[in-house]
C-alpha cells in the first residue's frame, strides 16, 4: 500500500488500490488538501486534487461513499475529491457531523441530538453550528465570536441547554491564562450559572455530562479542588465515557498531580475521540513535555502545527518543548509564529524567557517591556511576569509574581509543580509554600 505522508489519507489510498488503481507519488498543496499522481488499469496517468477539512472525522465507509459519489474507481475525470465539508445527510444524520466538541456514544457522532430541542428555530440552529465550529477553533478571537453568538441564541431561546453550555465553555476558556481575554475573578461565577442552566435545561445525556464536565474542569483548572474534580470527572466518565472534553480535563488533573502515565492515556483516548481537535491535538504533546519526553513532545507537536497551521498555541507548545532541548532559534521561531498569529502574553513571555535563558539579556528585557506596555491595555496574568523573570533566574522577582498569580487565580498554577521552567526554583520554601496554596504540595518532588 502507499504510505501518504499524511496518514489522514490512509483510507482513500485504501480505496483507489482496492479499485486497481496505482499511485505513483502525491504533492502536498497544504495540510488540507494533496495531489496524487495516479497510474490507471489501462496505464494512462492521472492528477487527483483530494480537499479534505475534516476528513478525520470521517469512517472509512462514509469516504468510500464520497469517492464512488466523484467517479473515482470508475471514470476518474480529472478534477477534484472534495470531501471539506461535514458528511451529506446521505452518509450521515446532521448530528454526526465534524468536529468533537461534546464526543458521543459511536465516537462519530459529536453533537448533542438536536431533535430534543425541536422548538429551535433555524436561525438559530444555524447560529449554534456556526458557534460551535467557531469554539473548536480555539482561537481568542473565535472564541469571543462564538460567545458573543451564544449570547444571541440564549436571548431568542431561554430554555436551548446547549447555547448555555457553549457560553460557559467560551468563559472558561477565554478566561484561560492560555488565552488572557478576561480575568477569572469577574467572569467565573458567570460560567458557573451558565453551566448549571445547561444541566438543569437539558434533555438529552450529551448536554448533560458535558455540563457537569465544565463544573468539573471549573473546580480544577480554577477552583484547585483536585480531590472533588477527579471524582467529578471520573462520574462523567463512567456514566458518558465518549466525552472527549472530560478525558482532555482528566489528562490535566493527572498530570498536575504526578500521574504522567495515567494523563497520556486519558489525552490519547481524547484524540481517538474528536480527532480534529486542535486544542486535544496539542495537548497531547503538552503532556509529553510535562512528563520530560521532549523529543516525543517535539515530533507530535510539529504534526500539531502542521495540521492546524492556524492555531496559535501550537507553536507556544513546540516552542516550550523546542527549548526544553536547548533548542533555541528554533524555540524562538515557533513563538513568534504565535505572536504573529495571535499578539498576546504567552507568546510573549516565552520569548521573554527563551530568550533570557539562551543569553541575550536585551532582547529579554525588551520583550518584558512589551509585557508591560501590553498589561497597560489588556489582562495580563502576572504568570506572564514570573516567566519573563524566571529567564533571567530573578528568584524575588519570579517568586513574587507566582504568589501574585496564585492569588489571581491563573489557572496554569496548576501545573506549578510539573512545568520545566520553574525548575531553578524548586527547592526555594517560597515555592513550597506556593505549591501548598495551589494544592499540590504532596504531589511535589524535587528533581
Amino acid at each position: 500500500m502507499f504510505r501518504s505522508a499524511n496518514p489522514l489519507l490512509d483510507p482513500i489510498v485504501a480505496y483507489l488500490e482496492a479499485n486497481g488503481l496505482k499511485i505513483l507519488g502525491e504533492d502536498l498543496a497544504s495540510p488540507k488538501q494533496t495531489e496524487l499522481r495516479l497510474e490507471l488499469v489501462n496505464g494512462e496517468e492521472r492528477r487527483l486534487e483530494v480537499k479534505y477539512q475534516y476528513l478525520e472525522s470521517f469512517r472509512a465507509e462514509e469516504i468510500t461513499l464520497h469517492c464512488e459519489a466523484a467517479g473515482v474507481a470508475t471514470t476518474l475525470i480529472e478534477g477534484d475529491l472534495n470531501i471539506e465539508g461535514p458528511p451529506s445527510p446521505k452518509t450521515c444524520a446532521m448530528e454526526d457531523a465534524v468536529l468533537n466538541p461534546l464526543g458521543d456514544l459511536d465516537s462519530v457522532r459529536t453533537y448533542p441530538g438536536l431533535d430534543a430541542y425541536s422548538e429551535l428555530d433555524l436561525d438559530s440552529l444555524t447560529m449554534y453550528w456556526v458557534a460551535r465550529s467557531k469554539w473548536e477553533e480555539r482561537t481568542a478571537k473565535s472564541l469571543d465570536l462564538a460567545r458573543s453568538q451564544f449570547a444571541q441564541i440564549i436571548g431568542r431561546n431561554p430554555r436551548f441547554a446547549p447555547a448555555h453550555l457553549g457560553f460557559a465553555d467560551c468563559i472558561v476558556l477565554l478566561a484561560h491564562a492560555g488565552y488572557s481575554v478576561l480575568k477569572p475573578s469577574t467572569v467565573l461565577d458567570d460560567a458557573r450559572q451558565a453551566a448549571r442552566s445547561a444541566l438543569s435545561l437539558a434533555q438529552d445525556i450529551p448536554t448533560r455530562m458535558a455540563a457537569s464536565s465544565t463544573l468539573a474542569q471549573i473546580q480544577l483548572i480554577y477552583d484547585w479542588e483536585f480531590v472533588e474534580a477527579e471524582a467529578a470527572l471520573v462520574g462523567v466518565l463512567r456514566e458518558y465515557p465518549h466525552h472527549a472534553h472530560a478525558h482532555q480535563g482528566y489528562a490535566h488533573l493527572l498530570i498536575s498531580t504526578g500521574r504522567p502515565e495515567r494523563a497520556l492515556e486519558a489525552i490519547r483516548t481524547a484524540r481517538q475521540l474528536s480527532p480534529s481537535s486542535p486544542m486535544i491535538h496539542g495537548t497531547a504533546g503538552w503532556m509529553l513535555h510535562f512528563a520530560r519526553r521532549h523529543q516525543e513532545s517535539i515530533r507530535h507537536l510539529e504534526q500539531t502545527t502542521y495540521f492546524h497551521a492556524s492555531f496559535p498555541p501550537g507553536y507556544v507548545m513546540l516552542g516550550l518543548a523546542l527549548e526544553a532541548e536547548r533548542r533555541y532559534p528554533a524555540a524562538k521561531e515557533a513563538f513568534q509564529r504565535s505572536f504573529e498569529l495571535e499578539p498576546g502574553p504567552v507568546a510573549l513571555a516565552a520569548l521573554a524567557h527563551v530568550e533570557a535563558v539562551s543569553g541575550n539579556g536585551a532582547q529579554a528585557e525588551a520583550h518584558l517591556e512589551e509585557l508591560k506596555t501590553m498589561a497597560n491595555t489588556r489582562w495580563v496574568s502576572q504568570y506572564f511576569f514570573a516567566i519573563a523573570h524566571a529567564g533571567f533566574g530573578d528568584a524575588e522577582r519570579t517568586l513574587g509574581c507566582l504568589e501574585a498569580a496564585t492569588d489571581e487565580r491563573c489557572d496554569w498554577m496548576i501545573h506549578a509543580a510539573i512545568e520545566p521552567r520553574w525548575d531553578l526554583f524548586r527547592s526555594d520554601s517560597r515555592f513550597r509554600a506556593i505549591l501548598a496554596r495551589v494544592g499540590l504540595f504532596p504531589f511535589f518532588q524535587e528533581s
